[in-house]
């Protein structure tokens, strides 16, 4: 994690988090820790992606209890999970004709996970990596 990366929190300053996430570090130092290039990669692959219309579909993640976050465009041809850490998903929908990208963010690489499609619902198998993950879903 490079928390402070994102806000470019800066010493001194004020943080309304604080209670939730505790004290960010300054910028310029979270900026040498190993997490912040995983907010580089994510510009990227918003970028890449066009993945600045997304709206939150929590609703469609079956097990709440993993941590994951969904999110899909409104004319739904564009979706993104993200996992804290390694675990199945379970979406209840059908992702049977999308294009599935997997990133592994702690190597900033592609990844593989199998996944199916079982009564309507799209299950990916448990990654083989203990670190965050990004799916990426296009129609």
């Amino acid at each position: 994690a490079a928390h402070g990366a994102w806000s470019w929190h800066r010493a001194g300053e004020e943080f309304t988090g604080e209670p939730f996430s505790g004290m960010p570090l300054p910028a310029s130092r979270a900026m040498e820790l190993p997490g912040a290039w995983d907010v580089g990669l994510l510009r990227r692959l918003v970028e890449q992606h066009s993945l600045y219309d997304l709206l939150s579909r929590q609703d469609l993640v079956v097990n709440h209890s993993s941590g994951a976050r969904f999110a899909m465009s409104e004319d739904q041809t564009k979706a993104v999970a993200f996992l804290p850490e390694a675990f199945p998903l379970r979406l209840d929908l059908d992702l049977s004709d999308w294009q599935i990208e997997i990133w592994d963010l702690s190597r900033s690489r592609r990844d593989h996970v199998s996944h199916v499609v079982v009564d309507g619902q799209t299950i990916f198998e448990q990654p083989d990596v203990s670190a965050d993950l990004v799916y990426l879903m296009r129609r």
